[in-house]
């Protein structure tokens, strides 16, 4: 959600909150459906603002996060501050939310109050706002495209959509790995800096880490690596498997968050080189994580770097893939204090070729595409909301 900084004059803030689904194609809000269908409260549009909001409902408490210029800003009610307490709404029911802005221009919630009142008028989609869409809940979260047997994600650094598509230091990216799949234009990142976007990608949920590129952190909550057994994480110059530490040289562990998560096993975490082997031997995992080294992702390097970067290793990864019913997702991390877009490519066995994808996503939906792909249980805010929708 755009916060402008006139909110921050404001002493209390009363928000209306209700579920809507997304239209696929222009990322604005399509009407509420009149179904009864029920769904965990998890996304929402602010009516009268421009922008989204997030809302997760856990066992002992209430919370969501909302965009900022900049990134997101975590709020956290007690559970008593909920009624009722179950977080579970019929489509196109609201929520109220009332509280005050700090100095800081952070909401602080008093009251959430979850009814039955008829839903709120949809807000006018604006073409000037930036911030970080997120997408509302579909009414079913089943997988929109074939599953397959193998999923690499491929991560890349600090880069939004306008330094990547159309840019001659790109031309790889552009004349070659666009062309072979589907180039989403309205992917998102969720906040700066880079490890929460990570965790977003990895776990569902950005662990409270909107701000911050700590390291270490241990998390105990559920990621992919502990949920599906067949997983490496191939990170270019880690110095050895398992090792946990922060930083070496041109390799940062902030991009290999699966050290975080005491669910996946630190042997998981590999040396690059590894990924060329496996592929020889026809033992790639069902799913596997890569991270380029600080140079090689765009990070400390320029984008003709990375580019050839991509152009030396990805030929040998989309063979895999392609014929091992496998799907490559190649994306940006974030868009470096930018507007949020970032540049997502799909490539695989079920991607038709040279496709343009409208559909507002951001890191949840791409977890979703990867857990629907897998078949796989949706993890954190990637439950109830629509994976990619390819062909």
């Amino acid at each position: 959600m755009m916060c402008s900084k006139s909110l921050k004059a404001f002493a209390f803030l009363s928000l209306c909150i209700f579920v809507v689904s997304c239209a696929g194609g222009s990322g604005s809000i399509a009407p509420v459906p009149s179904a009864p269908t029920t769904a965990t409260l998890q996304s929402a549009a602010v009516s009268g603002l421009s922008g989204t909001i997030t809302v997760v409902m856990s066992s002992t408490e209430f919370s969501y996060e909302t965009g900022f210029p900049h990134g997101h800003v975590p709020v956290t009610y007690a559970k008593s501050m909920v009624t009722p307490t179950n977080g579970v709404v019929k489509i196109g029911e609201t929520a109220s939310v009332t509280g005050t802005i700090d100095s800081d221009g952070h909401l602080m919630a008093t009251k959430v109050v979850l009814g039955s009142a008829s839903p709120a008028p949809s807000p006018s989609p604006t073409a000037t706002a930036t911030g970080h869409p997120s997408p509302s809940p579909s009414p079913s979260a089943s997988p929109t495209s074939a599953p397959g047997a193998h999923v690499i994600v491929v991560i890349m650094e600090n880069k939004g959509l306008h330094d990547i598509i159309g840019s001659a230091n790109a031309p790889y990216i552009n004349n070659t790995l666009v062309r072979q799949g589907a180039l989403l234009v309205n992917s998102f990142d969720v906040g700066h800096p880079s490890e929460p976007n990570y965790e977003a990608l990895y776990s569902g949920n950005t662990q409270g880490m909107l701000g911050s590129d700590n390291c270490p952190e241990t998390f105990s909550g559920a990621s992919l690596g502990g949920i599906e057994p067949s997983f490496k994480w191939y990170a270019e110059n880690i110095p050895s498997s398992g090792w946990t530490g922060c930083n070496a040289t041109l390799y940062a562990r902030r991009h290999v968050v699966m050290f975080n998560h005491t669910d996946t096993p630190a042997s998981k975490g590999v040396p690059y080189t590894q990924l060329a082997s496996d592929i020889a031997s026809n033992s790639v995992p069902a799913l596997a994580f890569v991270t380029p080294n600080l140079c090689d992702d765009m990070h400390d390097c320029n984008v003709s770097s990375g580019d050839s970067w991509l152009a030396s290793h990805l030929p040998s990864i989309i063979s895999y893939v392609k014929s091992h019913n496998g799907l490559l997702i190649v994306t940006w991390d974030e868009d470096d204090y930018g507007q949020g877009r970032v540049t997502t490519i799909l490539v695989g066995a079920h991607v038709s070729a040279n496709q343009t994808i409208s559909q507002t996503v951001n890191h949840y939906n791409i977890l979703a595409t990867i857990e629907d792909q897998l078949g796989l249980r949706r993890l954190g805010n990637s439950a109830g909301i629509p994976a990619v929708s390819f062909h």
